[in-house]
């Protein structure tokens, strides 16, 4: 008995000890900001950010301020507005065809009626709404098209998205975009202050940050597109061109089009519309450039070609950019092919 009562007596001497220890450690977990969680078995830590510190790191997160694409920034915003126009109708022509779904669109609705909506009818719903087109996804859009400078920080503890692409019309060349994007905490890796679930992740949660940055987008690409001034001219200026190859057709010579001098004149036509119109890619630009032919062969007499074969007229001509104080630099060659009608 008397082991037994002395066994006891240090069970209690030892239980203020045990609780003194347990709060220094749990004060010392809270003070470190490290929480631990088991995840597929393992354990992960996650570290605690306040709302402050979410606030500042997502207001100093930074997009590339310059892009090279093979589109230019108009390009890009009009292919960005034409797909988010194409899917809206895919799903508007969907949702009409299907009336019986406008009460379940809603994100809430749709919760609610998964757990109240009984009977055959709710399988029935629950298959259209899964069937039915995704929305627009102008993150994986926008996403593709620009890049972040984001330290490892922001990319492991924070959720960035992509959510809207404007044109910036205050800028004359129209070169450059209105990038709107917003942040959240990464819950995977991150803990913050008490949320509900429904409320984290989005615009409604105290760790979300809505920002936007203008980024110019530097062209790799002639500017000869649909409804450029290369392009706006071009039918009026292919009128010297024919009046180049027709020069054979007077002569009587089938060789002229084979001929150096055909191929110079030709080459000469091309560039003067060139610099006239201003086809230059913003990477090379008319200033520090110049045009030049390019000959893939040691002959030198496949910078220009015409092919009437079958009617399909195609003049090709092959060209690159010579930097005009330092030869030694130059861009790969390029093609520009003119399919010439009436000739």
């Amino acid at each position: 008995m008397k082991n037994h009562s002395n066994t006891r007596r240090k069970h209690r001497s030892l239980a203020p000890l045990y609780y003194t220890l347990g709060s220094i450690a749990a004060a010392a977990t809270i003070a470190g900001a490290i929480y631990f969680v088991v995840k597929n078995g393992r354990r992960v830590s996650k570290q605690y950010w306040s709302v402050e510190k979410f606030l500042q790191i997502s207001k100093n997160i930074k997009l590339d301020p310059v892009v090279i694409n093979s589109a230019s920034a108009k390009e890009i915003y009009e292919n960005f507005i034409h797909e988010k126009q194409k899917v809206a109708a895919l799903r508007n022509k969907y949702i009409n065809q299907h009336p019986e779904l406008k009460p379940y669109l809603n994100n809430n609705t749709r919760t609610a009626f998964d757990f109240k909506f009984k009977g055959p009818k709710k399988s029935e719903i629950k298959k259209l709404l899964k069937d039915m087109p995704e929305e627009f996804d102008a993150h994986n859009f926008i996403f593709s098209k620009i890049l972040t400078n984001q330290t490892f920080t922001e990319m492991k503890f924070l959720k960035m998205r992509f959510s809207n692409l404007e044109l910036d019309t205050s800028d004359k060349e129209s070169n450059k975009l209105k990038v709107t994007y917003e942040v959240y905490l990464n819950y995977e890796y991150a803990t913050g202050s008490f949320e509900l679930n429904n409320v984290k992740g989005t615009s409604q949660s105290k760790y979300y940050f809505k920002g936007n940055q203008t980024v110019k987008v530097i062209s790799d690409s002639e500017k000869w597109n649909l409804n450029s001034k290369f392009a706006n001219n071009l039918e009026k200026n292919l009128d010297d061109a024919r009046k180049i190859i027709r020069i054979g057709i007077v002569k009587n010579d089938p060789k002229w089009t084979q001929s150096n001098e055909f191929r110079e004149m030709i080459f000469k036509w091309f560039k003067r519309i060139f610099i006239e119109n201003d086809a230059f890619p913003d990477t090379y630009s008319k200033d520090e450039y110049e045009i030049m032919p390019f000959n893939e062969t040691s002959s030198g007499d496949d910078f220009v070609r015409w092919n009437p074969k079958k009617g399909l007229n195609n003049l090709t001509i092959k060209f690159f950019y010579v930097n005009k104080k330092n030869p030694d630099i130059k861009s790969p060659g390029r093609i520009k092919i003119f399919t010439i009608l009436k000739v």
